[in-house]
């Protein structure tokens, strides 16, 4: 038998790169789930699984990663580049009609009621929309004919503030909505861009205004009835922040969406500069609980961490407990996630429950050599990176085969 190999690295998934975290479902301050690159996490007492994410292409077409998601009765909802779906592990996906069919990029949650939510449509061409959902799952715009793109929201009591972006001619601006009326309060047409990031306690705000240079102007400002601002603090830095929070005396700074930033409340928006990073893919602040989250990047062991007092942290997720499940045969989904063996190859012994993790490598049987094989040399057999065994492992197993994709081992009903 003719055997032609072409090596891609880790064989064991379909993804370029390593898992990394986007965003975690917080409800009623737990973990419930959450979104990686490699797809929908969900978890219970028992394991945490994920369905690969080339579900959401091969059942909808769409190839972007959701911009967000939560649970909501027991089944996941996703924003994604044609309006919001559901979903119960990421098998099959049904659209919510509330929305129209298009990008609904921007979300947030009251930081008073977690259970009041609100979307923004972010569609390039045509007049957006804002919706709310105030806890039953019902979309109803509140805000309608937005002329530009909706690109970050802040939610606080009855009002909201979202900034949105009009290309033609260029506009940058923040309205507030509270309930009965929308109003602008801040505009910049200078080619600059802003996120309203947070609302402090006195009712002051911290917004970020980037500029072309990617310098960040940092800004403690407190608005007036007549739309006034007046600038409290500012920072100077570099990059995009993207999402801030207070918590237990500390500032928390999430820049670029990759590096974030603790220091101590009590020395002002410049003690930020000289704080050391830190890994942090995204910053979601649970105030009911009294709690930081933070998204993990590869170079941590799992997914989430979360703290109290932003010193200890807590790992939720680790990528060695992440098992990738099966979809059930009646979903269009089914062909889309696989493994390179097919249940009981290679090795009959291994458990059927744990195979590949989130850290790209195959889980082994007890029993089986690890880091030695029975000659006690080395070898790169442990997990499906090692370019010599996987090249070796995959065209015996060719004989295996039964369909072009390789399936994972634990199935979803």
């Amino acid at each position: 038998m003719l055997c032609v190999v072409f090596y891609r690295p880790s064989l064991s998934h379909a993804h370029e790169g390593p898992a990394v975290a986007l965003m975690p479902f917080i409800e009623n301050s737990e973990l419930v789930g959450g979104l990686s690159t490699w797809g929908i996490l969900t978890s219970d007492s028992t394991a945490v699984t994920r369905v690969c994410d080339e579900t959401l292409d091969d059942t909808l077409g769409i190839v972007q990663q959701p911009y967000w998601g939560y649970l909501h009765h027991n089944k996941i909802r996703v924003g994604t580049a044609r309006g919001i779906y559901e979903t119960i592990h990421g098998c099959h996906y049904e659209k919510i009609d509330d929305v129209d069919d298009r990008p609904v990029a921007a979300f947030t949650r009251s930081v008073t009621d977690p259970n009041h939510k609100y979307i923004g449509s972010s569609a390039r061409e045509g007049l957006n929309t804002v919706y709310e959902d105030n806890g039953d799952g019902i979309y109803q715009p509140i805000v309608q004919d937005i002329d530009g793109v909706v690109t970050s929201m802040y939610a606080s009591d009855s009002t909201l503030i979202f900034t949105r972006i009009r290309l033609s001619p260029f506009q940058v601006a923040a309205h507030r909505y509270d309930g009965e009326r929308t109003e602008m309060i801040f505009e910049s047409s200078d080619l600059s861009g802003f996120n309203w990031l947070y609302q402090y306690d006195d009712g002051s705000y911290l917004v970020a205004e980037v500029g072309r240079n990617f310098q960040a102007q940092l800004k403690h400002i407190t608005l007036l009835e007549n739309g006034e601002r007046t600038i409290l603090e500012e920072l100077t830095m570099s990059g995009t922040p993207t999402a801030f929070a207070v918590h237990d005396d500390k500032h928390f700074l999430l820049i670029d969406n990759v590096r974030l930033k603790i220091a101590s409340l009590n020395d002002g928006l410049t003690s930020l500069l000289n704080a050391p990073d830190d890994t942090g893919r995204c910053l979601y602040h649970d105030r009911q609980a009294g709690r930081i989250w933070r998204c993990l990047g590869p170079e941590e062991e799992g997914h989430f961490m979360s703290s109290d007092d932003g010193t200890s942290w807590t790992m939720h997720y680790r990528f060695d407990e992440v098992i990738e499940s099966r979809c059930s045969i009646e979903d269009t989904a089914y062909a889309s996630c696989g493994y390179l063996f097919e249940e009981g190859q290679p090795n009959d012994d291994t458990d059927d429950e744990e195979i590949l993790s989130d850290a790209g490598g195959m889980k082994q049987d007890d029993d089986m050599p690890n880091e030695d094989n029975d000659e006690g040399e080395p070898t790169n057999c442990q997990t499906s990176d090692g370019p010599p065994c996987a090249l070796l492992i995959l065209c015996l197993g060719l004989s295996f085969l039964k369909r072009g994709h390789h399936e994972p081992l634990s199935k979803i009903e």
